[in-house]
């Protein structure tokens, strides 16, 4: 995730640690709250998909999909042979045993 993002989603420690502190906790476990919650909240930032991540999905599934047609159309060559082959093979056995 880019650094403009990334700051987007800072979470501000110091006002969590005051609010903890309002609360009554003291300051010492309050900051430390404040920190896990910040670094809980980048880990999950860090596994979300950039737009960057996406087009490159996108380029990727283009080029599946191009092999794809590619295996299509190969496919359908050899059935067609294969068929051409078998009606020449019928054809032949047809004119042996008549």
């Amino acid at each position: 995730m880019t650094t403009t993002a990334m700051s987007f989603f800072t979470i501000d420690t110091l006002q969590f640690s005051k609010r903890f502190q309002k609360a009554g906790l003291e300051q010492r476990i309050a900051e430390e709250l404040a920190e896990a919650i910040k670094d809980t909240q980048n880990q999950a930032i860090e596994g979300l998909a950039t737009k960057n991540d996406i087009l490159l999905v996108r380029k990727d599934l283009e080029v599946v999909e191009q092999k794809i047609e590619a295996s299509k159309h190969e496919i359908l060559t050899k059935m067609f042979l294969m068929l051409t082959a078998a009606v020449g093979v019928i054809a032949w056995l047809d004119r042996v045993i008549n």
